[in-house]
């Protein structure tokens, strides 16, 4: 009787635990209960709406727009995140009506692919311009794929956001840029965008990127991920980021240079997009003998230093070189032919623009904002304004020939402190026009038959250099040359006039009988270089610069460990790729007049070491068990055979942590060794350590035993059975006496 009430009492709490199990599981998916979520959907058109955009209406996030054959006379705005996919592009047709864009693409993550998309064009919605485009992408990583574009009034594809993927397209015959990548916010630039075989054919330009305007400081706008697999006419764009070391094949049809240096551009061709070599935040760029045409901007360079233009010809554009925000660049030998404007420098420091050809039709070289830059030795004609200053100060403007000007042979506007020294300006408008501007000298100068030979707003401007140095030439001076002197007053003819030079805020004291003529040049040039006599652990480069105060530096040469001869227009600034301590260069210049520079400069001890030190070997004392707050010695055996070793530190890790603590090792003289010490720690503490060993050149090595790291276990202070065991004992008397309570417990 007694157990079948043991038995029933048990059937009872079984059945309570169940019941109670199971209405717990209830009230779990009472309240767990989820909304049924619409599956995405395929709308056919025309099979369910007549119309793409009818159908756009009606879809939601997600869904798939499947568009049949046909020709679709629509202005078709994405403003979902969906699939537009047509069923084939060379007959399903999407067509603008010459009526704005096209396609135009407003939600994040949309697709538009398989269609053949044309006949955008721009359109007049007061006050707003409307553009002409194909497809018009304003939100973030959407994707047009597989789609011909074709015969719109602007771009093919526009990308005004960030993260787009843009594959497999064919965009031909669009009336300004086939594929632009143009940011308009400099809070939301149009980067990271991947660009896989697209096909650019006989757009009016093929392929450009625009940074916003004014240019700002920010590289985003110019990352983007584009290979070689896009073509422009038939050739490979080489649109490089991080690259460097290099030089751009010579099958090139776009050439963008991005966070580089020591690239080379050479011996190319380049036409019909909107930049023939885009350059930006590059250093050490060296473009030679390149022949660009029909484009909007021939050279574009932002954020760039230390580059070289040299020897190219660049035809048929709206700026021959727009370059911005750059300092210490050459643009030397060049030949810019029917431009609006040829060399185009916005705020720029330190440049030299010298023995260009250019020839204008608004401006030959316009220099904004610019200062302590070099304009030497141009010829320019023909434009509107030839040579132009505005707002910059201290430029050297010099030994140019200006003629032929419909407005202004120079024009220096807010622009005070300038040297304009020896310059020809002739059958110009105006030979020299100021503007707001003083402190200018002009002197040495040629003003020959302009309509008007000077201008000057407020006056403050000096035109001569004092006596016997003398003035400018005026081709309608009409004074004699008798007498001589400060004053002009002592017998005797000196080739400056006997009465100064005067106009309306203008005197020449001293004008010139004759044109100026250069007295000979026999000083040779001074030739620096910018080593900082450091150790490097990559290869770097050495710039070297060069001045001339009279003829100017047509040159600077250079050899590396007596090895052949360089030139540094043609082949760059010197790369130093040897390892030693002891690396020689040999560098000297020469100018104009043939003078060279000797002897040449020698210097000695540049340094590059690319190898890190060598650890041989590392040990700890005690080798076996640590005992609970026992200091770890810790020793290792590092060298390094060139730059030699700068530090050596321990790093170890206690437990799971992350973050390490490092304390510097010492070298011992007597042992040869790096030796530092690990603190104590208690019991049960599990260290792992590894030893990091720098050189002078910066470069470093881990020993972390192969990924594993140095480790040891701080034992503790008994056997880890001990508390175990007693455990156990305190459980087993537990049962027993509860056992015994049990059996003497009644049930009635």
């Amino acid at each position: 009787m007694r157990g079948e009430r043991r038995v029933a009492v048990r059937r009872k709490t079984i059945s309570g635990i169940m019941l109670a199990l199971l209405l717990v599981g209830m009230l779990t998916l009472a309240f767990n209960i989820q909304p049924v979520k619409a599956e995405p959907t395929t709308i056919v058109v025309p099979d369910h709406y007549e119309k793409i955009q009818w159908a756009i209406g009606n879809a939601s996030d997600g869904d798939t727009i499947f568009v049949r054959a046909g020709t679709y006379f629509e202005n078709v705005v994405v403003d979902k995140t969906l699939s537009l996919v047509g069923e084939n592009r060379s007959n399903t047709i999407i067509d603008g009506n010459r009526n704005g864009i096209v396609v135009r693409v407003l939600a994040s993550n949309a697709v538009v692919s398989n269609f053949t998309i044309r006949n955008g064009a721009r359109t007049i919605s007061n006050p707003m311009v409307i553009p002409g485009n194909g497809v018009d992408i304003g939100s973030s990583g959407c994707t047009i794929t597989g789609n011909i574009i074709t015969n719109n009034t602007d771009d093919g594809i526009c990308i005004y956001s960030a993260y787009c993927t843009i594959v497999g397209n064919i965009i031909a015959n669009n009336e300004y840029i086939g594929i632009e990548i143009k940011t308009v916010s400099i809070n939301n630039p149009a980067s990271g965008s991947i660009l896989r075989d697209n096909s650019m054919i006989n757009n009016t330009y093929n392929f450009g990127v625009q940074p916003l305007r004014p240019g700002l400081p920010k590289l985003a706008p110019f990352i983007q991920d584009i290979d070689t697999s896009n073509t422009v006419n038939g050739k490979p764009i080489y649109y490089w980021v991080n690259e460097h070391d290099k030089q751009v094949p010579s099958d090139a049809g776009y050439v963008a240079i991005i966070n580089s240096t020591n690239i080379t551009v050479k011996n190319l061709k380049l036409t019909n997009n909107y930049e023939g070599v885009l350059i930006a935040y590059s250093n050490n760029i060296l473009i030679d003998s390149v022949n660009i045409s029909t484009v909007t901007h021939g050279i574009t360079i932002h954020y760039s230093h230390h580059n070289n233009i040299s020897a190219s010809t660049i035809l048929n554009n709206h700026k021959g070189m727009f370059v911005e925000f750059l300092n210490d660049n050459t643009i030397t030998d060049n030949t810019i032919l029917n431009s609006s404007f040829g060399v185009f420098l916005y705020e720029t420091t330190n440049n030299i623009v010298r023995g260009n050809t250019i020839t204008a039709s608004y401006s030959n070289i316009w220099v904004t904002n610019s200062h302590y830059n070099q304009i030497c030795q141009n010829r320019v004609s023909g434009s509107s304004y030839s040579l132009s200053l505005g707002n910059s100060h201290n430029n050297l403007i010099e030994k140019n020939l200006i003629t032929r000007a419909r407005g202004q042979g120079v024009s220096v506007y807010d622009s005070n402190n300038n040297s304009i020294i020896s310059n020809t300006m002739a059958l110009n408008e105006y030979g020299i026009y100021f503007c707001r501007s003083t402190g200018n000298v002009i002197y040495h100068s040629g003003f020959i038959n302009n309509t008007n030979q000077v201008f000057d707003h407020i006056g403050g401007n000096i035109y001569d250099n004092g006596y016997p140095s003398g003035g400018n030439y005026w081709s309608d001076y009409t004074g004699v040359d008798k007498k001589s002197g400060p004053n002009q007053d002592k017998p005797g003819s000196d080739g400056i006039g006997d009465t100064p030079y005067t106009r309306h805020n203008v005197e020449d004291r001293y004008p010139l009988m004759n044109p100026w003529t250069t007295p000979k040049d026999t000083t040779a040039p001074t030739s620096y270089h910018d080593y900082d006599g450091l150790w490097h652990n990559t290869d770097f480069t050495i710039t070297l610069t060069a001045s001339d105060d009279f003829s100017g530096v047509n040159e600077t040469y250079y050899s590396i460990n007596d090895g052949p001869t360089k030139s540094v227009s043609t082949d760059g600034h010197l790369l130093i790729t040897t390892e030693g301590a002891n690396n020689k260069l040999e560098y000297w210049s020469v100018d104009n007049a043939g003078n060279e520079e000797l002897p040449h400069n020698i210097l000695s001890g540049s340094k590059l070491d690319k190898t890190p030190p060598t650890i041989g070997m590392s040990s700890r004392i005690p080798e076996g068990f640590v005992q609970p707050n026992q200091i770890v010695k810790v020793f290792a055996n590092v060298t390094d055979v060139m730059s030699d070793v700068k530090s050596v530190w321990v790093a170890y890790f206690i437990n799971n942590s992350t973050n390490g603590i490092k304390f510097i090792m010492t070298f011992n003289s007597t042992t040869g060794l790096y030796e530092s010490a690990i603190l104590e720690q208690q019991a049960n503490t599990l260290v792992r350590y590894a030893i990091i060993a720098y050189d002078n050149a910066g470069n470093h090595i881990i020993d972390d035993n192969i990924g594993q790291y140095y480790v040891y276990t701080v034992i503790p202070e008994f056997p880890t059975w001990t508390p175990i065991l007693l455990i156990l004992i305190l459980l087993t008397f537990a049962i027993a006496i509860y056992k015994r309570r049990l059996l003497k417990t009644p049930i009635h």
